[in-house]
Order: C-alpha cells, then structure tokens, then sequence
C-alpha cells in the first residue's frame, strides 16, 4: 500500500512538471502558462496576499483587544550619616493585564473592514483589466501574450503563403524561362528566408513572455478566432461586461470602498463605549529585611464613553462625501465607454466578416483559376499558355491572400478585446 501511494505521488508530481513544461499551442494556453509563469504575475500575486492580510488586520480590530506586560526592577541604596551607615537592597516587579471591549462605536470597525474588503477585490479586479497604468496586471500580460503569438503565427503564415505561391511559380518555371518569372520566384524565396528570421526572433519575444516556448505546430488564425467565444450581440456583450467585466467589477468596487469609508468617519465622529477590564499584580522584597517583604493585586472594571471634539471630523466627512462622488462618476464613465467600446467592437467585427466572406470567395475563385493553369501544364496543354496573365494571376491570389490574413488578424484583436471586456477571458 505505502508502495502504491509512493507511485501515486510521483505520477502525480512528473505530471505537473510536464504540464509545467509542456509548449503551449493555443493562445489560451499560452496565457494560462503566462500567468502561471511570468515573475510579473508572481510578484502581483504576492502583493495581493499582502493585500488580504491586511484585511484579515481590519477585521480583527472588530473584535476584542488586550495586552499583558510585565517587568522587574532591583534598587540598591546607601545613606551615610555621621554615626551611622544605612544600605537598602530590594527587588519590586509586577504585571499588568489589560482587556478592552468595544461595546458601540456607531459601527465604525466594521464599516473600515467593508472598506478594506472591498479595496481588496477592487485591486483584484484591477489586475484583470489592461490597464497601462496599472503595472503587471493580468490583463495587460493577456494583452502582450496574444499579440506575441499573432505574431508567430503572423510569420509561419507569411512562410505558409510563399510557399503556397512558390509551388505554382515552379510548375510555370516548367514550360517558361521568363525573366518575370524568375524574379517573381527569387522574390518570393527572398522573403520566405525574411519570414523565417523574423519567426525566430517572434519566437524568442514569445518565450521570454511566456517563459516558454510555443508549439512548433500552434493552431492558426480560423482554430484561435474559434477558440474566443463572446456573446452573440453587443446588447448581450454589455450585459455581461456589467456583470462581470473587470474594469465595471473595479469600479463598482470603488464605489462600494468610497461608501463605506463615508458611514466609518460618520459613525467615527460620533460617540463610542468601550468596556476596560486592569488586573495588576505587583510585588517587593526587601533583602535587607525580608519582614518588609509585600504582594498586592488590584483589579478595575469599567465603561467608558468617548465622544470626539472638534472641527476635523467635519471636513473629513466632506472630503469623504467628494471621494464617493467622485467614484461614482468614474463607474458612469466605465459604463459609458465600455458600452461605446462593445458596440464598436461588434460593428467592425461584423463589417470584417462580411469583408472576409466576400474575399475568401473571390480567393477561391482565383485559387480554382491558377490551379486550372497548373493542370493545363501537367496534361501537356501548353499552347495557350500565357506567361504574363499567370504571373499576374498570381500575384493577385497573393495580395488576395495578405488581405485575408490582416482581416484574421483585426478579427483576433477584436475577439480578444470584447472578451476582456466582458470578463470571459479569464473564465
């Protein structure tokens, strides 16, 4: 049995390092490695554990409070007098026990604990969002881990294209030595050695991200537009982003701290009762005359009322006043520009779509048309055979192709946006 639980733990133990260091091959799990990984996101974690700490500190002001100390001190006198010679030599130590209750205090405490509470989510949720000015957020390392892999997978596509293109260049090659033909062809092996430097330059921008590197067959452009999944409206989207969209989920937040900061000082400015326990025990020994030798033990109890005098209280009410209504502007603003920003996103994805559908086809129609004059090559039907309408042929397949692959790339961008927006990117 023992032997059996010792294998257990170490497949367990050698899947998690595999897992660990497995190359990621879709852009979600790029970002899941990311956050895991990345020393950025370690160090926000760490701070928002500090974070909770401080909250559980809050919370445990609610409760009763106390101390206890203790001390010892020794004392060695002499007085000469003309006959007479006096010395003095004793010890006295005591210790002192307080206790204090909050009986009332408006409920102050426990509005301050409300307020760190929700300071707390509220920088959680804070780290969700992109925000530049925020350092090392979730959301801004999300940011950077998908346009490093679009760029990847940008280059391996580009070498994917020329290719493409350079195998039907070489089958005209067969039947013609044009001179158009052969610098088309240089071109195009020109730039497949350009897009396979820059793909290992992509790559080591991806790694160093990530920390680790991408999978020599990641999923390309249709397979990571699948993968981000946003509702099927904007109205849908901006319902959801009220939800449990990060930047909404913050400053509401906000809104919630600045409120309960607001009734802490109210309740703070107005009286409280607290109830004071003492016991003190104490004693002295006289080591010149142990007769003198004394003990004693005193004890209080009492309640306590506190009311607090001065001006202060109220310009911190107002002061606090302004803060909330000030966070409460900043959550319309968050809402008014998330729901342009949904509604934008949805209108250019849309016309991309269109525009995408409508260039794919014309795509495969020039597709069908070079593979027609490849076929014509290989069955020997090379009489009217035209150079120069080949080349152009294609040459626009290839420009059809590049505009495909920068619609792709605006729809990732805009997938992925609405997705951080609604919160759906990290669920």
């Amino acid at each position: 049995m023992k032997l059996l639980s010792l294998l257990c733990c170490y497949l367990f133990f050698l899947c998690n390092d595999t897992f660990a260091n497995a190359s990621p091959k879709s852009l979600k799990e790029s970002i899941t490695a990311a956050i895991k990984l990345n020393p950025k996101t370690i160090s926000t974690d760490e701070l928002l554990e500090s974070l909770h700490f401080q909250t559980l500190s809050t919370k445990a002001n609610m409760y009763p409070s106390g101390s206890i100390s203790c001390g010892v001190s020794y004392n060695r006198s002499q007085l000469n007098m003309t006959n007479d010679i006096s010395r003095d030599r004793g010890s006295y130590g005591d210790c002192t026990l307080n206790a204090r209750v909050n009986l009332y205090d408006g409920g102050a405490s426990r509005y301050r604990y409300k307020s760190a509470e929700a300071s707390e989510a509220a920088t959680v949720a804070a780290y969700n969002t992109s925000d530049s000015l925020i350092p090392n957020t979730r959301g801004g390392l999300a940011n950077q881990t998908m346009l490093n892999y679009v760029a990847v997978i940008n280059q391996k596509e580009g070498i994917r294209i020329s290719n493409h293109l350079l195998s039907f260049l070489y089958e005209f090659e067969k039947v013609s030595n044009d001179f158009a033909l052969k610098s088309l062809i240089a071109e195009f092996e020109q730039e497949k050695i350009k897009y396979n430097d820059e793909l290992s330059l992509k790559k080591e921008g991806f790694q160093y991200i990530v920390t680790l590197p991408i999978d020599e067959n990641p999923e390309d452009f249709e397979s990571t537009i699948l993968s981000l999944k946003i509702p099927v409206s904007a109205d849908d989207a901006i319902n959801m982003a009220m939800l449990t969209g990060p930047e909404i989920i913050r400053r509401n937040l906000n809104v919630k701290m600045a409120e309960f900061d607001l009734k802490a000082i109210r309740a703070s400015n107005g009286p409280s009762v607290d109830l004071i326990f003492n016991l003190t025990t104490s004693s002295s020994r006289d080591l010149q005359n142990r007769n003198n030798n004394s003990t004693s033990n005193n004890s209080s109890v009492g309640v306590y009322l506190n009311i607090p005098l001065g001006g202060s209280g109220y310009y911190e009410t107002k002061a606090s006043k302004s803060n909330l209504a000030s966070k409460n502007s900043e959550r319309e603003a968050a809402i008014l520009d998330a729901k342009y920003s949904i509604r934008e996103q949805y209108k250019k994805l849309n016309n991309l779509k269109k525009n995408y559908t409508a260039l794919y086809a014309s795509y495969n129609e020039q597709l069908a048309y070079v593979r027609s004059l490849v076929k014509s090559i290989n069955e020997g039907e090379i009489n009217n055979f035209d150079i120069t309408k080949s080349i152009a042929a294609v040459s626009n397949l290839e420009k059809k192709a590049w505009q495909i692959l920068e619609i792709q790339n605006q729809m990732v961008y805009k997938l992925f946006s609405i997705s951080q927006m609604t919160g759906s990117l990290f669920n």
